[in-house]
C-alpha cells in the first residue's frame, strides 16, 4: 500500500499540471483578496468584507472559487492512472485491486487536502494581513449575508468542511473509476456537488426568510394586542380616550421574541421549511457548510447539524468507497 501511494505522489510531484494548479490556487487567493478589498473600499469602512475569518469561511466552499478545481484535477489524475497503463502495471506487479483502489482514495485525500490547505491558508492569511482575524467578528456567510461568528462556529465549520471534502474525494474517485474518462466524469461530479450545495443553500435561505417574515408578523400582532390592552386599561380607569397616552417603545420592548417552536405553531409554512431543513441536515452531506443559520445576528452550527453532518459524510464516504472498490475489483483493466 505504501509503495503504491509513494508511486502516486512521485508522479504528482513531477507532473506539471499539479504545479500549475497550485500556482492557480495561489493566484485565485490573491485575486479574491483584491476583489474583497476593492468592494470594501467601494462600500465603505462600515462594512468590513475583507478579514481573516471571512476568507476562512468563504474559501472552503466546494461549489465556488477554487473548490471546483479540486475534484476536476483529481479526476484528471485518476484518469491518467488508467489511460497511461499505471493501474494495469500495478495489477501485473501483483498488487490486489482492493489495495490499488484504496491507494487511489488515500492519495486523492492527500492530493485534495494539499490543494485545499494551500488555498484556504493563503486566503485566510491574506485576509488577516489586509484586515484582521477576529473569531468574534463579522464574516461573509454564503453569497451575500454578513453575520458575526464565534470560535465555536469557526471550529465546527472547519471540521465539517474537511469531512465534507472526504466525501467529495470518495465520490470523485468512485465516478472517475466507473467511467474511466474525463468527459462524463467531470460534469457528473460537478452537477452532483453543485446540486447538493445549492439545494441546501436555497432551502436554508428560504427557511430563514420565512422565519423572519413570520416573526415580524407575530411580533406585530402581539404589539397591536398589547396596545389595545393598554388603552382598555386606561379606559377602565375612567380616563377619556382623547387624553390617553401609551408609550409604544415601552410596549415594544416588553414583547418577548418568539421561539422557533412558537413560529412553527404560528405558521405552518415555517414548520414545513424547518422540517425540510432537518431532513437535509441528515441526507445532504454539504448542508453544514452551505446553509448557515443565525441566532441574534450570530452564525451558529448547532449540535444536531454538526453531528448529522459528520454522520452523513462518513456514511456517504463509506458507501462510495465500498461501491467503487467492488466495481473496480470486478471490472477488467485494459
Amino acid at each position: 500500500m505504501a509503495r503504491l501511494m509513494r508511486a502516486f505522489f512521485y508522479k504528482i510531484s513531477k507532473d506539471i499540471t499539479f504545479r500549475i494548479t497550485l500556482i492557480i490556487g495561489a493566484g485565485m487567493a490573491v485575486f479574491m483578496t483584491l476583489l474583497y478589498l476593492i468592494l470594501q473600499n467601494a462600500i465603505g469602512e462600515d462594512v468590513q468584507m475583507l478579514n481573516g475569518q471571512g476568507m476562512l469561511v468563504s474559501s472552503f466552499s466546494p461549489a465556488q472559487n477554487f473548490g471546483i478545481a479540486i475534484p476536476i484535477n483529481l479526476i484528471s489524475f485518476v484518469y491518467l492512472e488508467f489511460s497511461q497503463g499505471a493501474i494495469r502495471n500495478k495489477i501485473i506487479a501483483g498488487h490486489s485491486k482492493f489495495k490499488i483502489y484504496t491507494s487511489l482514495f488515500l492519495s486523492g485525500l492527500v492530493f485534495a487536502f494539499a490543494l485545499l490547505i494551500v488555498y484556504v491558508g493563503l486566503c485566510t492569511g491574506l485576509g488577516s494581513i489586509f484586515g484582521k482575524f477576529d473569531p468574534n467578528g463579522a464574516a461573509m456567510i454564503g453569497t451575500s449575508t454578513i453575520s458575526k461568528v464565534s470560535p465555536e462556529f469557526l471550529w465546527k465549520f472547519v471540521v465539517l468542511a474537511f469531512i465534507s471534502y472526504v466525501t467529495i474525494v470518495s465520490f470523485t474517485v468512485f465516478i472517475a473509476t466507473v467511467f474511466r474518462s474525463m468527459g462524463p466524469s467531470i460534469p457528473v461530479v460537478l452537477l452532483v456537488l453543485m446540486g447538493a450545495y445549492l439545494l441546501a443553500m436555497i432551502i436554508g435561505v428560504l427557511s430563514s426568510t420565512m422565519q423572519m417574515m413570520a416573526e415580524n408578523q407575530y411580533t406585530q400582532e402581539l404589539f397591536q394586542k398589547a396596545m389595545e390592552e393598554a388603552v382598555q386599561a386606561e379606559l377602565d380607569k375612567g380616563i377619556p380616550m382623547t387624553e390617553i397616552v401609551v408609550n409604544e417603545e415601552e410596549i415594544m420592548a416588553s414583547i418577548t421574541k418568539p421561539t422557533l417552536a412558537q413560529l412553527c405553531e404560528y405558521d405552518s409554512t415555517v414548520k414545513t421549511f424547518v422540517d425540510i431543513c432537518n431532513v437535509l441536515k441528515v441526507v445532504d452531506p454539504l448542508y453544514g457548510i452551505s446553509s448557515v443559520e443565525t441566532k441574534d445576528g450570530v452564525a451558529q452550527i448547532d449540535n444536531f447539524t454538526f453531528f448529522s453532518g459528520i454522520g452523513s459524510n462518513l456514511f456517504y464516504s463509506a458507501i462510495f468507497f465500498a461501491a467503487g472498490s467492488q466495481i473496480f475489483r470486478k471490472r477488467d483493466v485494459k
